[in-house]
């Protein structure tokens, strides 16, 4: 049987398509990635709305996507939606629009989504060999976090600290002409949040298993600098902190020229994913991580293809 997944985030609408390949493992065969921001306006009293020019772009990219999902016959579709969605109160607006494509909408809670992630990047052959360890997914609204101890996932936990929103909140500091030492007060304000977090997480000492976009372009990136082939996947923390320092210096066009494997949709926010994941490193005193191409997307076909061998 044929999966297709289909992951609405806060930045980027991604698809992929599986198959069952053995007993507990399946076949990718297919990645694609669309940008579609979902810009949320704040409504007062804490409440936001998701702009009608996001649900017109994010509509229009899913009706791409799930044709092509189509196209490779699939036969069973799950659509997600996280953060953004969560929050959006307005959603309703974007599940009739999907709805007219044939495509049903489901919002995870942080918790289902931290969960998703687990089974992704416990399905990863990169971290076979790790029995305990503490796992992050970083996207534009939300960062997961789960606690696996003897590869069984004991915590999850969702903070609102996605590149997006971290750049719309300290806005002044992501540009090339704000001095560096603004970044105290970002410290502060994430060292506060991951403080929030079980000691029995954050003082375990296991090591780091991180996705997401802002590190699968990181990762690019610093392969660039030292002519890595890309296999490796481990990113060493001093080298995100000489990322995210050239990135700072230079407007969001600049960086597409300096570096162009860095498209437009994450030249802006990538400095502030960085930023993020630099104070999460620091925070649980490790100097590298290991990073997985697997997260969300490939959770819920893991989770999937283990009900239908049942």
């Amino acid at each position: 049987m044929k999966l297709g997944v289909l992951d609405l985030g806060s930045n980027t609408t991604k698809l992929l398509v599986a198959e069952a390949k053995s007993e507990d493992s399946f076949e990718v065969l297919l990645e694609k990635s669309s940008a579609a921001r979902m810009n949320l306006l704040a409504q007062g009293n804490g409440k936001f709305h998701l702009s009608q020019e996001s649900i017109d772009a994010v509509s229009e990219v899913v009706a791409d996507l799930f044709s092509t999902a189509q196209e490779l016959s699939v036969e069973h579709l799950t659509a997600v939606g996280t953060d953004a969605l969560r929050l959006a109160q307005n959603q309703n607006e974007l599940f009739e629009k999907l709805g007219q494509i044939g495509v049903k909408l489901r919002i995870l809670s942080g918790e289902e989504e931290a969960r998703y992630v687990s089974l992704g990047l416990l399905s990863d052959p990169v971290v076979s060999n790790q029995k305990d360890l503490v796992g992050f997914d970083l996207g534009g609204g939300s960062l997961e976090v789960i606690g696996i101890r003897n590869r069984i996932p004991t915590s999850f936990h969702s903070l609102p600290l996605g590149a997006v929103r971290m750049k719309q909140r300290f806005e002044n500091y992501f540009n090339s002409s704000t001095e560096p030492v603004d970044f105290d007060e970002i410290e502060a304000y994430l060292s506060e949040a991951f403080a929030k977090l079980p000691k029995s997480l954050t003082d375990s000492g296991f090591p780091l298993v991180g996705s997401g976009g802002a590190l699968v372009f990181s990762r690019k990136l610093v392969d660039s600098f030292d002519g890595r082939s890309g296999v490796a996947s481990e990113i060493k923390l001093r080298d995100l902190i000489f990322l995210l320092e050239r990135l700072n210096g230079l407007s969001p066009e600049e960086r597409t020229v300096q570096f162009p494997g860095l498209p437009k949709n994450r030249a802006d926010i990538l400095p502030a994913g960085l930023a993020v994941v630099i104070e999460w490193m620091r925070f649980m005193k490790q100097d590298s991580l290991i990073h997985s191409f697997r997260n969300l997307r490939f959770g819920i076909a893991q989770e999937f293809f283990n009900s239908a061998r049942a």
